[in-house]
């Protein structure tokens, strides 16, 4: 027997359907809920965030002039020589370190290394009284002290301030130690003068030339004939050159000559390092978030009006509540992380920010099929470095070589916005990278390593560099076994698009190292500044 189908009374249906209808719609609330809250989290994940904030100075200075270097001395050190301008007997030197130095008349001494600070030099020879001479060893930079005299030393202390002088040229001076002689240029071969003249015990400054390109001489203000011919100045690419002209006094006729100060990059990149997070690239966090922020107030609202048909005016509260911390929670505040640290902050002074990056993907640059490079400074060569330990970094970091964008180097990438003739970036944050063409470390020169700060919202190899102090040691390995240890002299901040690449690849007489890496606010999907940290090699 079939039993009849039991009649639910209308009151109880209709009741059901409104119970199930309540709780469809405070499942779409909460949905939409959720979905707001999530897009809030996405939203302040991709905050703009600054890196470790450098100390404004108390007066910032020019970044390309000596002035700019900071004289603070602590664990850093500093770069001096002798120049011996004064005829006479050998000139020996005492206070550049744990041995004297001997110079002879027309001796440019090599540059030894020395604390940076306060110093004093003292100067003896045969025949003339002694001379102390008070020297500031700037944290970082080169001095040259100038001997001249003959019964009495007269000394001149110069800070090198090298520049990097372009692609394929060479950077030139003139020190003029000569006596009874007055200002002179450098010509060259067409008789055309080469910077300013300068007068007795005086530096002119650098100007470039093309190595090999004809016969350079010095000559006489108003004359038409060399004082003396130089001949050809056929220094590698990417070095400093010195002139000396001496003499003049005493049996000594007036003679002039060349030498190369400090070794370069023959090719030094332009423009920003780029190392940091770039903030704008692919589809940015905060359109994600605002698209899902969108899609969970409308859930919300369909749940809100639902809810306030159905007279639960506690529920509406509630939701309306949601609405304003999602609203609330995708907003866009800056946070600052990092500690602050001895920067010199050229920041202030360095112009405008960058340029805001364009929303892209990084592309890989081709492997070319180029020539080797040269011996020494090569991907290949047995000098290259392989492996970099920083402070407190239990184990080394790997080190691959980087090139130039649109170059004929290629273990880097091309971020969005770079230009040709950039330096490549590196791929991942766990790698540091080398520009190998230039010095590689333990060479004399400046070898440039660049690394991530920050990269998919996570701190990178380099994030610690900000809190590096002078004296601090970090470890390059090198493919022929070497380990080479670096301590620090100064820490500088510069904006990406006042980076002075004359500083970066400077030429240098004894081995440096560069750690660069970003640092300042992000602006326009990218950190704002760049932050360079100068090595020297630890004798």
């Amino acid at each position: 027997m079939i039993d009849a189908p039991v009649a639910v009374p209308v009151p109880v249906a209709v009741a059901v359907r409104a119970g199930a209808r309540r709780r469809a719609v405070a499942v779409l609330a909460a949905l939409g809920a959720l979905l707001a809250l999530g897009s809030g989290l996405m939203a302040w994940s991709a905050r703009p965030v600054q890196a470790a904030a450098p100390v404004p100075p108390a007066a910032p200075a020019a970044v390309d002039t000596p002035a700019a270097v900071d004289t603070a001395g602590g664990g850093a050190h500093a770069a001096v020589r002798v120049v011996d301008a004064a005829p006479g007997p050998a000139l020996n030197v005492s206070g550049t370190g744990s041995s004297s130095l001997t110079v002879h008349f027309r001796e440019l001494s090599g540059y030894r290394r020395v604390p940076a600070g306060a110093a004093r030099l003292t100067l003896t020879r045969e025949g003339s009284a002694d001379l102390t001479v008070p020297v500031d060893m700037p944290p970082g930079g080169t001095v040259s002290v100038i001997v001249t005299g003959t019964a009495t030393l007269t000394a001149r202390v110069v800070v090198d301030g090298f520049t990097a002088p372009g692609p394929g040229r060479i950077a030139v001076r003139l020190i003029h130690a000569a006596e009874g002689v007055g200002p002179v240029s450098l010509v060259d071969a067409a008789g055309r003068r080469l910077g300013n003249p300068v007068g007795p015990g005086t530096v002119s400054s650098f100007v470039t030339v093309v190595p090999g390109s004809g016969t350079f001489g010095l000559r006489r203000l108003g004359a038409t004939s060399d004082l003396a011919v130089i001949g050809q100045l056929d220094a590698p690419a990417g070095d400093a050159v010195g002139v000396l002209l001496s003499g003049g006094s005493g049996d000594a006729p007036v003679a002039a000559g060349w030498t190369v100060d400090a070794h370069g990059t023959p090719l030094p990149p332009v423009g920003p390092v780029r190392t940091g997070d770039i903030h704008a690239t692919g589809v940015p966090l905060l359109s994600i978030a605002a698209f899902i922020t969108a899609i969970a107030v409308v859930l919300i609202a369909v749940g809100v009006g639902a809810v306030a048909w159905s007279r639960r005016p506690t529920v509406i509260m509630i939701l309306c509540c949601l609405v304003l911390v999602a609203c609330s929670a995708t907003g866009t505040g800056t946070a600052r992380v990092g500690t602050r640290h001895a920067v010199n902050d050229h920041t202030a002074t360095g112009g405008a920010p960058a340029p805001p990056v364009a929303a892209a993907s990084p592309t890989m640059i081709p492997v070319p099929s180029a020539s080797p490079p040269a011996e020494g400074t090569g991907r290949e060569s047995a000098t290259r470095p392989v492996g970099l330990i920083l402070p407190g970094m239990p184990a080394p970091v790997p080190v691959v070589p980087l090139g130039l964008v649109g170059g004929d180097e290629q273990r880097g990438i091309r971020l969005p916005g770079a230009a040709d003739g950039e330096l490549a970036t590196v791929p991942d944050g766990d790698t540091v990278g080398w520009y190998s063409g230039g010095p590689a470390p333990g060479e004399a020169g400046s070898a440039v390593l660049a690394g991530h700060v920050d990269l998919h919202r996570a701190p990178a190899v380099f994030a610690g560099l900000a809190g590096m102090t002078p004296g601090a040691e970090v470890t390059v390995l090198r493919a022929d076994g070497a380990r080479l240890v670096f301590t620090v002299d100064r820490l500088d901040a510069y904006p990406k698009s006042a980076l002075p690449t004359g500083i970066l690849y400077r030429p240098a007489p004894l081995p440096e190292l560069r750690l660069v890496t970003c640092a300042g606010p992000v602006e326009g999907g990218t950190h704002r500044d760049d932050l360079i940290v100068s090595l020297s090699l630890r004798g």
